[in-house]
């Protein structure tokens, strides 16, 4: 069996809403422009000067940016770096949330579809996938720096799969109207989630993945993943049941 989440479409507890490392605005941006001219070597400067040396820096923030959501080794396309693993120094630090809220999700989405865990919710899925994915700690605080957690880590996924059946001809029927499906549009209604087709052999071994398909879009999770959050009592956004594994 397999299970699906999509990110939260309204504020709450599991997308609190804020901004990174500064409550009124991204200093993880600038953090991230001052390591490029700071840190990097011209070789490495170098590689981001695909559209020019005086977008250099920005291209550089955004593929870090990116690489949280996307796949390790791909590129957003072809005016921008191949993505690459995330350095600590990196990470946002933490997150300044617009309200105060006593409780938040064991997952929760950030800015720009970046998600965190808990610290229980990474250490299952460093039981079932050690060394697959990567975490960095990260404080939530409110406006005016007050720390209201200490316990999630921003998380990157690092598994990704191709076992959605995409093809227009082996969809169920109720896709049928789909001559050139799109992950927006099959994404849209989760009532049809239960619908899709997944090929159980590409998925052997995986607990927390992405579906090169749909991206950032879903994410999916194992049945032994999905029983141990649940006996965790872990509190996540809904877990939609794939039933269509073959």
């Amino acid at each position: 069996m397999v299970w699906a989440m999509r990110l939260p479409n309204d504020f709450g507890k599991y997308w609190p809403g804020g901004s990174f490392e500064k409550s009124d605005g991204d200093s993880w941006y600038s953090h991230l422009r001052a390591r490029f001219q700071n840190v990097l070597t011209d070789e490495e400067k170098a590689k981001y000067n695909l559209q020019g040396e005086e977008w250099a820096a920005g291209l550089y923030k955004s593929s870090v940016v990116d690489g949280f959501t996307r796949e390790y080794g791909t590129r957003m396309n072809e005016m921008s770096p191949i993505l690459r693993a995330i350095e600590p120094d990196e990470a946002p630090k933490s997150f300044f949330l617009r309200g105060a809220s006593k409780k938040y999700g064991g997952l929760i989405s950030l800015s720009n579809r970046i998600i965190a865990g808990s610290s229980k919710l990474v250490e299952l899925l460093e039981r079932l996938e050690p060394g697959v994915h990567q975490f960095f700690p990260i404080e939530l605080k409110a406006k005016d720096g007050r720390l209201l957690s200490s316990d999630y880590h921003t998380i990157v996924i690092r598994n990704y799969r191709d076992s959605f059946v995409s093809d227009p001809e082996k969809l169920a029927e109720d896709f049928s109207y789909y001559s050139n499906p799109n992950s927006t549009a099959l994404v849209r209604d989760a009532r049809q989630y239960r619908k899709f087709r997944f090929e159980r052999e590409k998925i052997l071994g995986a607990h927390l993945w992405r579906e090169r398909f749909f991206n950032e879009k879903l994410t999916f999770f194992s049945d032994e993943l999905h029983r141990l959050i649940i006996e965790s009592e872990l509190d996540l956004p809904k877990l939609h049941q794939m039933t269509g594994v073959s």
